[in-house]
């Protein structure tokens, strides 16, 4: 690849890429649960670009801080499958809105 053995991100070309949402298990923690050094560089070239970072995971929320104190910024996050989705800042609660199965 003449780009130094990175890809290119198609969806870039046209109008920008405007958020980045990923999932935990797997995507963008290792089966160690660890953030790659790859990874936080390439979360801090989205800060870098203003482009914000959701993270989404069915796992509750008493299991993210150790995720969190790991990146460079502090994402939304989406967690208990959907149920809360909440803002952190600095590793410090900042606020949450739960969601309830509509009958």
């Amino acid at each position: 690849m003449s780009d130094g053995g990175q890809r290119s991100f198609a969806p870039c070309a046209r109008g920008g890429l405007r958020l980045v949402a990923t999932d935990l298990d797997g995507t963008l923690l290792d089966s160690h649960k660890q953030v790659s050094p790859r990874s936080r560089a390439a979360i801090a070239r989205l800060a870098e670009r203003h482009i914000p970072l959701i993270v989404a995971t069915g796992r509750p929320l008493r299991w993210l801080p150790p995720v969190w104190q790991q990146l460079p910024v502090s994402p939304l996050c989406i967690c208990m499958n959907g149920r809360l989705s909440m803002m952190l800042f600095a590793i410090r609660y900042c606020g949450a809105r739960y969601y309830s199965r509509r009958s």
